[in-house]
């Protein structure tokens, strides 16, 4: 049984460094693109710049909320680009993430609880 306990003892011990490997990596991803403005750069599409500075207006009610405000759905749309353009997603898919990242919290201008739908309005009624 010593031989069994000390293989337990070295799983523990290489998982644990898995993990911090992992998180390590993991923070110095997010830490790259924290303060990228991606859409700024990579989007020179009229519609979504048109969608931003409309949900950018629509949020600016919620501009005081710690994480459902402006500034989270830039850092969405900025993290969503990063991924999509690191997977090579088409233009038109890419289109269509933006726009969700960029709409994806407006409900909460009008609720706080139960928006999603309100979003999903919110969007419909501005793409028709």
């Amino acid at each position: 049984m010593p031989i069994f306990s000390e293989l337990i003892q070295i799983i523990e011990i290489v998982l644990i460094f898995a993990r911090r490997l992992f998180v390590k990596k993991y923070n110095m991803w997010y830490s790259s693109t924290r303060n990228l403005s991606l859409h700024t750069t990579t989007m020179q599409n009229s519609l979504i710049e048109s969608a931003k500075s409309y949900t950018q207006e629509l949020l600016e009610v919620c501009k005081d909320y710690p994480y459902h405000n402006p500034g989270h759905s830039i850092s969405v749309l900025d993290r969503a680009t990063y991924i999509a353009m690191a997977e090579d997603v088409s233009n038109e898919d890419l289109e269509d993430l933006q726009i969700a990242c960029l709409f994806h919290d407006t409900g909460f201008s009008e609720q706080y609880e139960k928006n999603e739908h309100i979003g999903a309005r919110i969007a419909r009624k501005w793409l028709e």
